[in-house]
């Protein structure tokens, strides 16, 4: 991904990949549900950019009587699209009469069910149409390539490594009769564990290549990188501190919680400290507000003490491109010079230039661009 994408603009970026699961589907319904999807993607945008302050546009500012009339209804919400993309010098991609027709198919199947399945003409069209007006207003590039990906990673497909490892582990279930493995359950049920057990439990397929060594030093006697970093190389060697930035499994393990997620009384639901390891109840969750920031606080608070205690620090999370990366740049942007503070483009840029792997969700990316002002605002550099 080329920049970060703003935290006003996440909800629509939802309705985005909520209707790409749809359009990569065979059903009617999915079909009917996927243009629906994409023109609601396609106001919501044109709403949420107007209703945003001149900072967040770029310092474009309008009169409050032309929002209010922009604002209106459905047409005059294009209308304003389209002076928009004058104004910007920028190309008509699409006409706007076909993207009232867009959302007058989409009213016929929403509100009346007379329009039947919406062609493959339409379908294909207010798709693009949806990602064309949010990558204009939100001066987004990469955003078919980011919904793919998020849209990926709420599907995971079975693996057949985790599949095995669950059954060796857990008593397969009966319903009406019909008798499902774990892992047909815990896929159907709670995709999103799923998909994070799939990226823990590396050894499950004996077919599976090792990660290979990624832990990277970041900053003296600071290492970011991945779950097999710690288990090959730093797990019970003198001289580290382990921040476990990954719920699965050692936050997990640790309180031995079998629920979903871990009990919200429990003194330790966010993070468990034990003798030189924190533990975080941390997923890569595609919403920043998910990405509590007590958490993240609280291992850049650790790292710090740590590390004035002249250990040497691992910050890991599963694959070692996200969370464990996101505290290391935040680390280094409160409490170091090396990192620029003027700008976070300029500050990702360089971090980038030290750890090559980042790669963030849009969670930690949501959670960096709402909150980076604060950490390059924070303590004196000291470390």
């Amino acid at each position: 991904m080329s920049k970060l994408l703003p935290p006003w603009a996440m909800s629509c970026f939802d309705l985005l990949v909520h209707a790409e699961g749809h359009h990569g589907q065979e059903g009617d319904i999915d079909k009917r549900l996927a243009v629906v999807g994409f023109d609601n993607a396609i106001e919501s945008a044109i709403t949420t950019y107007l209703s945003l302050k001149p900072i967040q546009r770029n310092g474009i500012e309008y009169r409050s009587q032309d929002i209010d009339r922009w604002l209106c209804n459905h047409p005059s919400k294009l209308r304003f699209f389209y002076e928009e993309l004058d104004r910007r010098n920028l190309e008509h991609k699409d006409n706007e009469a076909s993207l009232v027709w867009y959302h007058n198919i989409r009213s016929d199947v929403y509100h009346s069910g007379a329009g039947g399945i919406p062609n493959e003409q339409c379908r294909l069209g207010v798709r693009a149409a949806a990602l064309w007006v949010f990558s204009v207003l939100f001066e987004f590039s990469d955003v078919e390539i980011a919904v793919r990906e998020a849209v990926a990673r709420s599907n995971p497909s079975a693996d057949t490594g985790l599949n095995k490892y669950l059954e060796k582990r857990n008593k397969p279930v009966s319903i009406e009769g019909i008798t499902y493995t774990p892992g047909e359950v815990l896929l159907a049920v709670y995709p999103e564990i799923y998909s994070e057990m799939s990226r823990t439990y590396l050894k499950g397929d004996a077919n599976r290549k090792p990660q290979e060594q990624q832990m990277n030093s970041i900053h003296p006697n600071l290492y970011v990188g991945h779950q097999g970093d710690y288990e090959h190389q730093v797990k019970g060697q003198e001289g580290w501190a382990v921040v476990h930035a990954c719920k699965e499994p050692y936050h997990r393990q640790l309180l031995g919680y079998a629920t979903r997620g871990a009990p919200k009384d429990d003194p330790e639901y966010y993070f468990a400290e034990r003798g030189s390891r924190l533990y975080l109840n941390l997923v890569d969750a595609p919403d920043p507000a998910y990405i509590p920031k007590e958490i993240i606080d609280k291992a850049i608070a650790y790292i710090h003490e740590r590390l004035v205690e002249g250990l040497k620090v691992l910050v890991h999370c599963n694959q070692g491109e996200s969370r464990s990366p996101g505290i290391g740049f935040l680390y280094l942007l409160r409490e170091t010079d090396v990192l620029p503070q003027s700008s976070l483009d300029e500050a990702l840029a360089k971090f980038r230039q030290i750890y090559p792997a980042f790669s963030p969700s849009r969670g930690i990316s949501g959670f960096i661009a709402a909150n980076w002002e604060e950490y390059a605002g924070g303590a004196s550099p000291s470390a």
